[in-house]
């Protein structure tokens, strides 16, 4: 939030003006209290033992036994005299300083002047604001069988998916992912880091893409051609072919 220093230095001079006259009041307030227990105190607890204290005529009559012997001495009933003048120079302070500040600040018009509504939206902290939840990207996705020529066509995969495609096609009963297990063809164990070196040339991704959809182009040593099924080149999809190499890179790449 950017907030104008014009606007700050009068929000500053305005909450010291309210702190100047609540003392003002507080002491004010004070001293009416003291006041008036002081006269209550006087009137109210005897002052038998205290004699010095009021005037010194009592005390000469006292002294030459002229006078007869006191129960108690008290003040005037009233106390101290008031000073009215003071009272009424200190509320019309107050009031006279909550008007000035409260007053022109409550009803300034937005945009021309500095309103209490601006001072006080100064000290409110920005509301939070959730981050969006991203809306998932549909998956564009081509036909079965309409299929990149090469490896780098293909659009980024998802493991997940493609772990799921790699047991629904049937691919777990033809290749084992355990080491040395073999069932129909070879096993599948760490061929993500083995396939770079079957044929000279080829990259792994490549060679993948290849065994997938061309299975009879290469074959492993130790097996015959036609094992596997080259179906696979109409029944799947771009991004299904993606999702397969990707479940291959993340799971079958042990050493």
């Amino acid at each position: 939030m950017t907030n104008s220093p014009l606007i700050l230095f009068i929000a500053i001079l305005v909450v010291a003006a309210l702190l100047i006259s609540t003392v003002v009041a507080m002491g004010y307030l004070g001293s009416l209290f003291v006041q008036w227990l002081t006269r209550f105190l006087n009137r109210n607890i005897p002052k038998t033992d205290i004699l010095g204290e009021y005037d010194a005529l009592t005390l000469k009559k006292i002294t030459a036994n002229a006078a007869p012997a006191l129960t108690s001495i008290r003040p005037a009933p009233d106390g101290p005299a008031p000073y009215p003048l003071d009272q009424f120079v200190a509320k019309a302070f107050l009031v006279s300083t909550v008007l000035l500040v409260a007053v022109p600040l409550a009803f300034a018009p937005e945009g021309r002047h500095v309103s209490l509504a601006a001072i006080l939206r100064l000290y409110q902290p920005e509301p939070f604001a959730a981050a969006p939840t991203p809306t998932p990207q549909p998956i564009v996705d081509s036909e079965p069988g309409v299929l990149p020529k090469t490896a780098a066509g293909l659009p980024a995969g998802n493991a997940a998916r493609g772990k799921t495609l790699f047991a629904s096609n049937a691919c777990s009963s033809c290749h084992a992912i355990a080491r040395d297990q073999v069932l129909v063809g070879p096993s599948l164990y760490g061929v993500w880091n083995t396939a770079a070196t079957r044929e000279p040339g080829v990259a792994t991704k490549d060679y993948m893409f290849e065994s997938i959809l061309a299975p009879n182009k290469f074959v492993v040593n130790g097996f015959a051609q036609g094992l596997m099924p080259a179906s696979f080149a109409q029944s799947l999809t771009t991004q299904q072919l993606a999702d397969l190499l990707a479940y291959m890179e993340k799971d079958l790449s042990q050493k």
